[in-house]
């Protein structure tokens, strides 16, 4: 049997304006079950920049948080807890500063920062250990999502944090008992291996159609219009919609070597590229899926 030695690890935890989450959650992996960790990844909503006009104001919270966290994970780094920090600070697609999670571009962009993170890490070996203590709104609900996802190593792991009310209050660092905090392992149920090849072939299928065919495709699966309002947002009459449409359903027929009913074909198309579709809204910005536009 493998032990702690013989694997590489990662740690990937939000942070949002309370360091020990972090602190705290490293001391636990690492006194708990003896783990070091080949790199630590902090992914973070970013510091208010001060206003000039105040040179003497206190510093951003979310800065002071930051600081705190870089400042221990060098003691980590030079006692070999961390092999070395990482920080991930969260961006707009446009590269504007994420503050806060105010709308569905800032959650999307947090989800990629740590859907990003797990691939990266997967693709390095490492053994992951993901930790949704910290962050801004939501954001262990979009760790638990990449995780559900993305996690595939048997050890993979995604942990909550606990506390005492005393240990809360104090706002320490680092635990002064191993009584005061303890981490809790999040249940994920993770698709079969095949999962990612399988939206993958389905995508393949999607982007080889021409871009009429893209976009119908999109507003049957992703709005769920029939004939008539796909015709009335392309202006295009009901029986040119319908010679498309059946087109469109050959087509898939034949690549996805799937029969298809014509009867049937909205519900098909739905159930075969839903998930895609599902899954690329995730990873990518609003502004770069046209297809449901004219003209696109």
């Amino acid at each position: 049997m493998s032990s702690p030695a013989d694997k590489r690890y990662a740690f990937i935890a939000t942070l949002g304006l309370e360091p020990q989450v972090v602190t705290v959650v490293i001391d636990r992996l690492h006194e708990d079950y003896g783990l070091r960790f080949d790199e630590a990844v902090i992914i973070h909503t970013q510091p208010r920049p001060a206003p000039t006009a105040e040179p003497d104001a206190r510093p951003d919270l979310m800065q002071a948080s930051l600081d705190a966290v870089r400042r221990e994970l060098a003691l980590a780094v030079q006692t070999g807890i961390v092999g070395f920090d990482s920080y991930v600070p969260l961006r707009q697609v446009n590269g504007a500063p994420i503050y806060d999670i105010y709308s569905e571009h800032d959650a999307n962009a947090v989800f990629r920062a740590i859907d990003n993170e797990v691939v990266r890490q997967r693709a390095a070996g490492r053994v992951i250990h993901l930790s949704a203590a910290g962050g801004r709104k939501g954001m262990t609900m979009y760790a638990m999502v990449a995780a559900q996802f993305r996690f595939r190593l048997a050890h993979d792991r995604l942990w909550l944090l606990g506390s005492t009310p005393d240990f809360q209050a104090k706002r320490l660092l680092h635990t002064e008992s191993r009584d005061d905090a303890f981490i809790i392992p999040i249940p994920i149920a993770p698709p079969p291996e095949s999962f990612e090849a399988d939206l993958e072939k389905r995508g393949e299928v999607y982007r080889g159609l021409e871009a009429r065919f893209k976009q119908i495709l999109a507003l049957i699966v992703v709005d769920g219009l029939g004939n008539k309002e796909i015709g009335e947002r392309l202006n295009l009459s009901h029986q040119r919609i319908e010679q498309l449409t059946s087109h469109l359903r050959m087509l898939i027929e034949d690549r996805m070597s799937t029969p298809i009913e014509p009867r049937s074909f909205r519900e098909q198309a739905i159930r075969i590229f839903g998930p895609y579709f599902q899954w690329r809204q995730l990873l990518e910005p609003f502004e770069d899926f046209p297809d449901r536009k004219p003209g696109a």
